[in-house]
């Protein structure tokens, strides 16, 4: 079967959905954190945004992220965590209706790239803009690091 790039639902239907799944998000990072270890909390409601880009398929994602992001802020007291999450989604989005084939999502290679996303290019933004931009010691900068690698890809499952 012919994997499309568009959504399978209409747009009434996708603002709808979409207004949910921000909805959702936003509820679940404001009201619903695991707590992890010493004030570490993983955030589910970052997940939202993948359904987005599952589901709705398109720059839906993007719009998704946002809200679900911006409740992360009062958590962590700087915005440096929401936006790392709203350009990871930007970028996995940009890639896939880009450069990926339009059945990537079925065969898993999204999944795939925001693991590596995750490993490569997100730990260590984490690492550097927490330890230069919010001046955290850099024990604390490599936990969070971990935590935030660890947290984007239970997300993307």
């Amino acid at each position: 079967m012919y994997a499309s790039r568009h959504s399978k639902f209409s747009k009434k239907k996708s603002i709808v959905i979409a207004t949910f799944l921000c909805a959702l998000g936003f509820i679940i990072n404001a009201k619903f954190q695991i707590p992890l270890f010493l004030n570490f909390y993983l955030l589910l409601g970052l997940s939202t945004a993948w359904l987005g880009l599952f589901f709705l398929r398109g720059w839906w994602s993007v719009v998704i992220s946002i809200p679900a992001a911006c409740a992360s802020i009062p958590l962590f007291g700087h915005p440096v965590s929401a936006f790392l999450f709203v350009m990871q989604v930007f970028i996995v989005t940009w890639v896939y209706r880009n450069k990926m084939v339009d059945d990537a999502i079925e065969k898993g290679h999204v999944l795939f790239f925001v693991i590596l996303y995750a490993l490569f290019i997100l730990g260590p933004l984490y690492y550097l803009g927490l330890h230069y931009l919010v001046e955290i010691p850099y024990e604390a900068c490599r936990l969070v690091a971990y935590k935030a690698i660890l947290n984007s890809t239970l997300c993307v499952l």
